[in-house]
């Protein structure tokens, strides 16, 4: 009866949503359709399917990015907060965009499928990373270092400026330093973090420490780099990760009461403080195109901006009714709009110019100080210019769907979104055999699905930071084969003593 009734809700929810959807799309029905069809079976395949933990973030994020997004906007009739490009809103623009979109997805499909026989020959992460037997007496000073490197990454941020959100960096770290400090703070700390959690939980220590770590180090980096998301990308793998491993450890969790609702509290905190930090302060930003022309003296350029919600942005006079509105407002783009997807095909689709070499030009694009890529230069209609590049760090991002669209053909969108799937798979296998242990796994596989999330060009940058967590496992891997090996060692070593 109960295995009959999981799927009986899933079908059910899968129905309504399609029947509300279908009422508010302006465009044709087989199209909503195919549309609908391919995105709920990523959402479900994502969990249900084959579980990698890359492409459950993937899966939740681009359903988020793409139909739930489209279906609020068309059930509001409200414009959206990022640049569209030259997109007319038109029946046949919509029915183009969701064909594309459905043709990244199925490609997406396509790869994961071709990959699933080798994902199911490979255990999912157990509990069994190893333990280095120096663990239990360095245990304390590992610690301490990890807390050690929080404070030092945060005292060089705010002194040199090297990431905040919104603002180029001050300094600029020579190569490649510049690159290991974003990603320490993207995931590194993270990662490393997670690691010293499984082996606290080999050590029968439980995971209690690590994930009160991983809320802390999540929100000091948050509000110090003023990242909306930073804690929630750095907390929910252990949600997750531990969701799936075994009852006692499950159960263990549940007794840390008072730390999830703490959780919760800081979850809801987190966000809108950095929020009022970016609208309000010393390291405000600013919210229109002219203003940020003015702040960085250049002259003022002329955007697209009639399908940009001005709701986002705080130019309203203070007060009750426009506040509670802002806020409204703001919420919806934390929660949806910020989701990468939708507004990418949008623009690109719309972009009369697609062809191979702008696919080339956005991929071998190296970005840089005071450089703008190739989607906000030319297809968003952002009207960020080199100069504003100079001062401010403009993210508008296109999305791999929308990436691979620049070439004007559906074959290579197809193709392009079916490899990346088969590399993403790939690669959360290889970091599996490398660390068995689901926290470190899935804070990797979360990491690896916002670099995909975020691809709009610049694949050289991309790959670095998923080599980089492929060096640290490797590393990690080399610690814990070195240690068993020296364990072995030693009771032979005393016997020949002896």
């Amino acid at each position: 009866m109960i295995s009959l009734f999981r799927p009986s809700i899933v079908i059910g929810l899968t129905l309504a949503a399609m029947t509300a959807g279908a009422w508010l799309y302006p465009g044709g029905f087989g199209t909503y359709l195919l549309f609908t069809a391919v995105f709920f079976t990523i959402l479900y395949s994502g969990i249900f399917c084959g579980f990698q933990y890359s492409h459950f973030f993937l899966a939740v994020a681009w359903f988020i990015g793409f139909w739930l997004k489209s279906m609020v906007h068309f059930g509001l009739n409200a414009p959206y907060c990022e640049p569209v490009g030259s997109f007319d809103g038109s029946v046949r623009a919509w029915d183009n965009v969701l064909l594309v979109a459905s043709i990244g997805g199925l490609g997406y499909l396509a790869g994961r499928l071709l990959v699933l026989p080798v994902v199911r020959r490979i255990k999912p992460p157990s509990i069994n990373i190893g333990l280095p037997w120096w663990y239990h007496r360095l245990r304390t000073p590992l610690w301490l270092s990890a807390a050690a490197v929080l404070i030092a990454i945060v005292i060089a941020n705010h002194e040199m400026g090297l990431i905040v959100r919104g603002y180029v960096a001050k300094v600029q770290l020579p190569w490649p330093l510049g690159g290991l400090f974003a990603w320490m703070t993207d995931v590194g700390l993270a990662l490393t973090i997670s690691v010293l959690a499984a082996w606290d939980r080999a050590a029968g220590a439980g995971v209690i420490r690590g994930f009160f770590a991983l809320c802390v180090e999540g929100a000091v980096l948050s509000v110090g780099t003023l990242s909306r998301g930073l804690y929630f990308f750095h907390t929910l793998p252990a949600f997750v990760s531990e969701g799936r491993t075994s009852a006692s450890v499950q159960s263990q969790f549940r007794q840390a009461v008072v730390l999830l609702t703490i959780w919760f509290a800081v979850a809801l905190t987190i966000p809108l403080l950095t929020t009022g930090l970016r609208l309000v302060g010393e390291k405000a930003i600013p919210t229109t195109q002219a203003k940020m022309d003015a702040e960085a003296g250049a002259t003022a350029t002329e955007t697209r901006a009639a399908s940009i919600d001005p709701r986002c942005s705080n130019n309203e006079p203070h007060s009750a009714k426009s506040i509670l509105a802002q806020a409204f407002y703001i919420a919806r783009a934390l929660i949806i709009d910020r989701w990468t997807g939708l507004e990418g095909l949008m623009s690109s689709e719309s972009y009369a110019k697609r062809s191979m070499s702008l696919l080339k030009e956005a991929a071998l694009l190296r970005r840089s100080y005071g450089t703008v890529d190739v989607y906000t230069d030319k297809i968003s209609a952002s009207g960020f210019t080199e100069a504003n590049a100079k001062k401010y760090h403009f993210a508008t991002l296109a999305g791999p769907m929308a990436f691979f669209n620049f070439s004007g053909s559906w074959l290579v969108v197809f193709a392009g979104m079916a490899l990346l799937a088969m590399v993403m798979s790939l690669l959360e296998i290889l970091w599996t055999t490398l660390v068995h242990d689901p926290l470190v796994v899935a804070m990797s596989g979360c990491y690896l699905a916002l670099v995909v999330l975020q691809l709009s060009g610049g694949i050289v940058q991309a790959a670095t930071g998923p080599v980089t967590v492929t060096a640290f496992l490797a590393l990690v891997w080399l610690i814990n084969r070195v240690s068993c090996t020296a364990a072995e060692m030693q009771p032979s070593t005393q016997q020949l003593t002896k």
